[in-house]
């Protein structure tokens, strides 16, 4: 791989983890405001599907496999456990999933589209197994509440192995990416320190 592609990849792995960060933060809207939380979604309102989606046609342009091979990985990953719930699609979640993953597996090389699959299921179930109690309270949907805390560990690792034997220098960055986007939103989303004015 030339330096010229990990620059691209890393790029589109970053914006990437912004765009699913930003939809994730939209999604649990209503949790975070019932909660008091601070969240992108909740300092960017409305602004938080245009900007995200923006930011995924800036990460499509600078690698097309990469960046659409996470973003399917991740709805599908998302969507798994959702097995009750019918979509405004008229279909359940795990279908929409199964549906993400084989637009997926059609349109780019199957190896780049496994290896975002896998990935984001890591990804889905680390986050799933932090946000267990939170996830209790609130009700959101989670793949440790639905499967089983020993299953979702089991489940991540497996998919972590996959997605490292795939593309191992992706996944670092992946798993590099996550929190410095992290970081940077909470810096972000900090309250300004009160301006005193003129020092006498």
């Amino acid at each position: 791989m030339t330096l010229s592609l990990v620059a691209r990849s890393a790029a589109a792995i970053f914006l990437c983890g912004w765009v699913i960060k930003m939809m994730d933060d939209f999604l649990d809207l209503r949790y975070d405001v019932f909660q008091g939380e601070q969240s992108l979604a909740v300092r960017l309102g409305e602004a938080t599907l245009p900007y995200s989606l923006l930011l995924f046609g800036l990460a499509a342009l600078i690698h097309p496999a990469v960046a659409c091979s996470l973003f399917l990985g991740a709805y599908a990953a998302g969507m798994a456990g959702d097995l009750e719930r019918q979509l405004p699609s008229g279909l359940y979640g795990y279908q929409e999933a199964l549906f993400a993953l084989a637009a997926g597996f059609l349109f780019l090389p199957w190896h780049v589209m496994l290896w975002g699959a896998a990935v984001m299921l890591a990804v889905q179930a680390i986050d799933d197994l932090w946000d267990l109690a939170p996830d209790r309270m609130s009700g959101n949907p989670n793949l440790a509440r639905r499967f089983g805390i020993v299953e979702t560990r089991l489940l991540g690792l497996g998919a972590l192995l996959v997605a490292a034997v795939l593309r191992p220098l992706e996944t670092v960055m992946v798993f590099v990416s996550i929190p410095v986007v992290l970081w940077t939103i909470s810096r972000l989303l900090r309250p300004a320190a009160p301006h005193r004015g003129w020092e006498s």
